[in-house]
């Protein structure tokens, strides 16, 4: 019986470190070019004000960003807010974005303000070829 107890035990305090384990492991948002082209407008941002925002195992931000340009011809005041989380805290704790910083936007048209993806404009590039048809 103490033997049956005791592998009871071993196979708990494994169960217990592997699932600790586990949620301390780096995740992060990584583009998918496939699935960014079915955003049909991109706008690149800078970011005008950064706020972290509490989610437990995950860095992720309350952003405001103001129109730089656009594929779409948008010009003008616009400013999108959003929410965006590129990784987990696995990861370690991901700095804010700071004023000025460049990020693109994805939304569904031009006449929406419900930004769908965004990402930092040089992690992105890579991503998505049709940055590079812009004279960012």
């Amino acid at each position: 019986m103490k033997r049956f107890k005791f592998m009871i035990f071993l196979v708990a305090l494994g169960t217990s470190v592997s699932t600790s384990t586990g949620a301390l492991a780096c995740r992060m948002q990584v583009p998918n070019g496939e699935r960014l082209v079915e955003y049909p407008v991109i706008v690149l941002a800078s970011i005008t004000f950064a706020e972290g925002v509490d989610t437990p195992g995950w860095n992720t931000w309350q952003l405001t960003a103001q129109l730089s340009q656009s594929n779409a011809g948008l010009s003008g005041d616009f400013v999108y807010h959003f929410n965006v989380t590129l990784s987990s805290t696995g990861c370690g704790q991901a700095e804010l974005p700071v004023r000025g910083d460049r990020w693109v936007l994805y939304l569904d048209d031009a006449n929406s303000s419900n930004v769908q993806r965004a990402y930092p404009l040089n992690y992105v590039r890579s991503h998505d070829a049709r940055l590079a048809d812009f004279d960012w």
